[in-house]
């Protein structure tokens, strides 16, 4: 199961569990209030398994929160306090171990025939190398996603891309070897097609089907 739908099931599980409250039929916030630092670790056990993310420091971080928090449940000492503290010292490192330089030189490369980019609360530059790219699937909450496909080949006539943006921002850099087709409506944001229409004339060329839910973010497409 991706990552996306691993949110979505979380999402749904939510509403279920508030819904069912609201209907009586079970406190759901009493559960919720003790059990919600696993939302932290389960996230960043979510930004561990991505093989694209940028943000690993960050993933570590989450997992440590949660665990912090579960802790705080069970001591007398209160560890909210150290909360603080401990966001500023990791913010801090972040910035001390920040590789510098060019901007390419973060860029995720990868050779597989699909992607799967999933990043909440930071950022991530993926640029898949392949001759036979099949699609995949590009998720960002909370942060910002460049996937660049200027390297990449279609065999296929068609290929799917599924780009999920909740308050943040994607940007998608197309091949010229492509036609390009974009579905999807903008709920409370903005969907971009800056592509040339010129590339896109032309029949033979293979087609980049790009299916959009963009809520309270952007999505933007160039060439």
């Amino acid at each position: 199961m991706s990552s996306k739908s691993w949110v979505g099931l979380l999402i749904v599980l939510l509403g279920l569990g508030f819904l069912l409250q609201a209907a009586d039929v079970w406190q759901f916030t009493n559960i919720f209030s003790q059990g919600w630092p696993l939302i932290l670790i389960f996230i960043g056990l979510l930004q561990l398994k991505d093989r694209h993310t940028t943000n690993y420091t960050f993933g570590f971080f989450l997992i440590f929160l949660g665990i912090l928090f579960f802790a705080n449940q069970w001591t007398d000492i209160n560890l909210y306090k150290f909360v603080w503290p401990l966001i500023i010292i990791f913010v801090g490192l972040s910035l001390l171990f920040a590789r510098s330089g060019q901007a390419k030189h973060d860029k995720a490369v990868s050779t597989e025939h699909t992607i799967e980019s999933f990043n909440i609360f930071g950022s991530s530059d993926v640029e898949p190398h392949t001759n036979t790219f099949e699609g995949g699937t590009a998720t960002t909450i909370f942060g910002e996603s460049i996937i660049d496909l200027r390297k990449v080949s279609i065999q296929d006539r068609t290929v799917l891309l599924d780009v999920t943006v909740i308050f943040g921002s994607i940007q998608i850099i197309v091949p010229d070897n492509v036609r390009v087709k974009i579905n999807g409506s903008p709920i409370l944001g903005s969907i971009e097609n800056k592509v040339r229409k010129s590339i896109q004339k032309d029949p033979e060329l293979p087609q980049l089907e790009i299916h959009c839910t963009t809520i309270f973010g952007s999505t933007e497409l160039r060439d």
